[in-house]
């Protein structure tokens, strides 16, 4: 049951959802994307390693630029975020943990309260403290998506949530180090606005320097 509206952006919808008793959730968010238009998806198939491809139909409907194309794509893209947090979650890594998948989008666990959800790291007013401990903790949870050749493709303050420690969100570009032509620059992008943000509030941790790990 949709009890409210947690945020309404391009690329999807977040709703908050009362949920049933097997899910282990009282309350969970619902992701759902929004069709066609949520993707650009022109710049989607520069991140997308066809050839490696196991269903080739698929790769062959993304390859063109028809309606099916496009909502092959969306599809993909839904696909791509449950495997992704599926993965994280069972590597460590903290992220919402998924409950349910679904054709348009994800059930996850709510990060928040009944005040509202948990605010974006950019939005935090941290100390000093806070601000080492959530450093630390998405260090470690970097090396190891790095250890697991995954790349986040998006990682920046606005994709964090901070409910007394970080959680990483919004994974749908997620990417394979070792088959996708440019996960080796959208992993130093991911770094460098890190190390931006944190520089910026006077802690210099070094994100970048993951890259000598890859």
């Amino acid at each position: 049951k949709v009890v409210g509206k947690i945020n309404d952006g391009k690329e999807a919808t977040v709703y908050l959802c009362r949920t049933g008793r097997d899910s282990g959730f009282t309350y969970a968010a619902a992701k759902i994307f929004k069709s066609r238009t949520f993707r650009h998806f022109e710049t989607d198939r520069n991140y997308r390693n066809f050839g490696k491809m196991r269903d080739r139909r698929m790769a062959k409907l993304m390859r063109g630029r028809s309606d099916k194309g496009e909502q092959a794509f969306h599809r993909q893209w839904v696909k791509n975020e449950w495997n992704t947090l599926v993965s994280l979650h069972k590597l460590g890594v903290r992220v919402p943990i998924p409950i349910a998948e679904y054709d348009d989008g994800v059930l996850m666990e709510y990060i928040g309260t009944m005040d509202g959800a948990a605010p974006r790291l950019i939005d935090c007013r941290l100390d000093e403290m806070e601000l080492k401990a959530t450093a630390e903790k998405l260090y470690h949870d970097i090396e190891i998506m790095l250890a697991e050749d995954i790349v986040h493709g998006d990682l920046s303050p606005y994709n964090i949530l901070y409910s007394g420690e970080p959680v990483i969100i919004d994974v749908p570009q997620a990417m394979d180090l070792r088959t996708t032509p440019v996960a080796h620059s959208m992993m130093q992008r991911d770094l460098t606005n890190l190390d931006r943000y944190f520089e910026k509030r006077k802690l210099d941790v070094g994100f970048l320097d993951l890259m000598d790990k890859i």
